[in-house]
Order: C-alpha cells, then structure tokens, then sequence
C-alpha cells in the first residue's frame, strides 16, 4: 500500500455554484501562496477580490463554470478548475477584464513588469490538452482520499 488515509469519508462531487466563492477562494490561493502573492503584489485584499470575481464570472481562469467541488458531510473540501486547451487564451483575456476593477496603477505596472516571470508559469499547452489550472483539498481533508 503506497499510502493510508487518515479516515473514511463519503466525498460527493458537484459542479462549482458562484456562492461557494468564500469556501474557494483561499483554496485556490493555497495551491500556491508565493506565486499568488507576487502576482498581485503582496496585497491580500486584491488578490481575493479578483479571485473572487474571477470565480463568480461565467468566463475567467477561475470561473465556477469551469470547476468541480468535493464535498464531504456537505462541506466543500476541494475544488478541480479546468477546461480545454482550446479556450485557455480566451481564458486568460476574460480574466484581464475580471481584473481590471481591483487593479490599480500600481498594480497594472507590476503586472506589467513581471509579464516575463507570468509567461513562464503558464507555459504553451498543446490545443489536444485538458488544462487542469487548480486542483486543492482544504488541510483537514488532505490525505482522506478527496485528491
């Protein structure tokens, strides 16, 4: 046996709704706290307003539309956003215009700054791709199996 789970739990999968946005949010920003935090720059409030945007918006990197959510005794403990390569760039442009409200000048010339850094870390994906953009489980849920 490669690992052992620390309990049995019933996980039930559903698609992603706009009002788990307070459970998600800090799920999507634990998959990588360093990055998400130079993105936007060390400032916390923003980062959550967008994701949270991005989340609630029909089309956006981190658009409910997109995602599945697991839960566990009607708890959300994890969330998968993806979709086809093909529509990553349209993506990635809805998720400018989700932004765009919460960024200020300071923040545009950071993003703007940093576009060499941001390019490396969302490298080219084959269009035949499925392109699997966050995939978290809350902490009291890791190693239970919800992965």
């Amino acid at each position: 046996m490669c690992s052992s789970m620390k309990d049995e739990r019933k996980i039930r999968l559903a698609e992603g709704r706009p009002e788990h946005v307070d459970v998600v949010v800090p799920l999507i920003c634990q998959t990588s706290h360093r990055f998400f935090s130079f993105l936007y720059d060390n400032r916390p409030e923003v980062r959550d307003a967008i994701i949270a945007a991005s989340w609630k918006a029909a089309v956006s990197i981190f658009s409910h539309k997109f995602s599945t959510v697991a839960y566990s005794d009607d708890k959300v403990v994890g969330v998968l956003i993806g979709y086809e390569a093909t529509v990553k760039k349209e993506q990635e442009i809805a998720m400018r215009r989700v932004a765009s409200p919460f960024a200020d000048e300071a923040l545009r010339q950071h993003m703007a700054s940093s576009k060499a850094i941001l390019l490396n870390k969302s490298p080219q994906v084959p269009d035949d791709a499925y392109y699997v953009t966050i995939i978290s489980v809350s902490e009291e849920a890791q190693g239970s199996g919800v992965g």
